[in-house]
């Protein structure tokens, strides 16, 4: 188990030195030029957030969206999204404590998994 928890937290912070941590992962850059990815454009708001934390899906490709949440060392956090639109999903932070967090949007079907960090004050 000390070991998962090891594993996780060296993947966070080679996901963070590698700048994976964004708010969209509409962008990504080759030779110079700008290619913009047309599907799933994710952000996350408010920042900083102090009640909930909106996950917008633009451009959706996602059949099964799910949500998982891990503070800044890799401790799962318990917590339920609610779909409040067809591309929108709420997430309440109320009574979490300030910091750091990450969640991480997936849908196995279509093999995507993308994580995403906020602040929470």
């Amino acid at each position: 188990m000390k070991l998962s928890k090891i594993l996780f937290s060296l993947l966070l912070l080679s996901l963070i030195t590698s700048g994976v941590w964004a708010q969209s992962v509409a962008e990504r850059r080759f030779n110079g030029n700008t290619e913009l990815d047309a599907d799933n454009i994710i952000s996350l708001y408010p920042q900083p957030a102090t009640e909930y934390v909106v996950v917008q899906i633009k451009n959706s490709t996602l059949t099964k969206v799910s949500f998982q949440m891990y503070n800044i060392i890799g401790v799962p956090v318990n917590i339920e999204a609610e779909q409040i639109s067809e591309t929108e999903y709420k997430i309440p932070i109320k009574d979490l404590n300030m910091g750091y967090y990450m969640v991480v949007v997936k849908d196995d079907p279509a093999r995507f998994q993308k994580a995403y960090k906020f602040l929470k004050k």
